[in-house]
Formats: structure tokens, C-alpha cells, sequence
């Protein structure tokens, strides 16, 4: 991880962010607590980016954890198809939604939406988190659309987790 965080240079939180959301973003029933271990790192790195760290700081406790090769496997083979299509699409574009405050806003809607993944729901965790790394692929290659398409997915899972808690 450590090694990964040094290559990353500008685009360190978001491609540390698409790391801990992607295996969130399949459509699959998961076992208890694991949307709160991938959340809690998410929810590290969402904080700096809002504070206005310049890049990712890293607690030394993850330096004595490693992924297994095979889950990590597992993740690359089922998201790389995927992923391929969001690169060929991304360019530069409608950067108006990073000037000012904009980056923050997302960091917070990002942040909001970690909180809930973290919560044990039902079903409430993919939405959510496909809203996260579409939103942080936008941040990366500067594309306001994908940020746009990232925020509308992020404020539809907003509204699933409402009706689910309120529906129980």
C-alpha cells in the first residue's frame, strides 16, 4: 500500500478512493462487516481530501495488512471490463464543477455516501459506492460530466437508503 501511495503523485486520493470503492460496487450480497472495512479507509481519505490535504496520508497499522492476491484477482477481473468503457469515455471536460468549493462538496457528498455504506442495510452499499468511483474517476480526469453522472447516482442512493429506513 505504502508503495502504491508514492507512485500515485496528484491523482493519489482518487485512485486510492476507486480502490476501496470498487470492490463495494458489484451488485453482490457480502458478508457482515464488509462494507465497514473497505468504508473506514474511504472514510479516512474523504476527510484529508476535505480538510485539504495535498495527498494521502496513510496510518502505519495498514502497513503490516495485506490483501490476498486472489481477492485482489477476483476484484481486477470483475471491475477491468467495466473500468475500460468509464476510461474510453472520460476526457476533460466541464472542469466549471472543481473551481472553487466544488472539489469539497464532492468530498462531502462522497463522505455522506461512505457513512451509509458503512451501515449494515440491505442492499444499500453498491449504489452508493458505483456513485463514489464514477465521482472520483470524474475528479481524476477533470471530467465535470462523469462528476455530474457521479453526484445523480450518489443522490439516488441517498433516497434508496431514506425509503429503506423508513420502510424498514
Amino acid at each position: 500500500m505504502f508503495d502504491i501511495k508514492g507512485a500515485l503523485h496528484e491523482h493519489g486520493f482518487s485512485i486510492l478512493i476507486i480502490i476501496f470503492s470498487l470492490p463495494l460496487s458489484l451488485p453482490i450480497p457480502v458478508p457482515p462487516g464488509y462494507t465497514t472495512i473497505f468504508s473506514i479507509p474511504l472514510i479516512l481519505f474523504l476527510l484529508q481530501l476535505l480538510f485539504g490535504f495535498d495527498s494521502p496520508r496513510i496510518p502505519h497499522w495498514p502497513e503490516r495488512r495485506s490483501f490476498q492476491r486472489s481477492t485482489l484477482a477476483l476484484v481486477v477481473k470483475k471491475t477491468s471490463p467495466i473500468l475500460k468503457k468509464i476510461e474510453k469515455f472520460t476526457k476533460p471536460r466541464m472542469s466549471f464543477v472543481f473551481y472553487g468549493p466544488g472539489e469539497k462538496i464532492l468530498a462531502f457528498m462522497m463522505l455522506l455516501c461512505t457513512v451509509i455504506i458503512a451501515f449494515p442495510l440491505p442492499f444499500t452499499h453498491f449504489l452508493p459506492a458505483i456513485g463514489i468511483t464514477l465521482l472520483s474517476f470524474g475528479i481524476m480526469s477533470k471530467d465535470g460530466l462523469l462528476s455530474i453522472l457521479g453526484v445523480s447516482i450518489l443522490l439516488c442512493s441517498l433516497l434508496l437508503t431514506l425509503i429503506v429506513i423508513v420502510k424498514g
